[in-house]
């Protein structure tokens, strides 16, 4: 019932954009609209930052690789 109350305070249309920039983060949640609406980032496209887990971890002397086995 919050989610749709946010329709009435900032519009289905947002509302709408708000949903489908939230479902492209991953993060569904009332909290995650809820602050997407406030800040006005529904008007702004969805951008997914690469995690430094996808980065390999560069070569370095002190690294201690294949010596746990």
């Amino acid at each position: 019932m919050g989610v749709i109350g946010f329709s009435r305070t900032y519009g289905d249309y947002r509302v709408e954009l708000a949903c489908r920039k939230a479902i492209a983060l991953n993060s569904v949640s009332y909290t995650t609209l809820k602050n997407i609406l406030k800040n006005g980032q529904d008007s702004q496209p969805a951008t997914v930052n690469s995690s430094d887990a996808d980065t390999p971890t560069p070569y370095h002397e002190n690294l201690r690789v294949g010596e746990w086995e």
